[in-house]
């Protein structure tokens, strides 16, 4: 997608989030809620998430 209009870029991104989204709700939050939380999964939620943050900060 390099040298592309901004157009097709945000297109192709839309679809993309479009269907992770629905990954998540199908398959992953179903299962999350087979077992109970812990303290351990709870921070390596977070951790995750505050990693990402991180590495798009970096990236842009």
């Amino acid at each position: 997608m390099r040298g592309q209009a901004d157009l097709p870029k945000l297109i192709v991104l839309a679809f993309t989030t479009g269907t992770l989204m629905v990954a998540i709700v199908e398959e992953i939050i179903p299962e999350a809620h087979q077992t109970q939380d812990t303290n351990w999964s709870t921070l390596t939620f977070i951790g995750s998430f505050a990693l990402s943050m991180l590495f798009s900060s970096y990236l842009e």
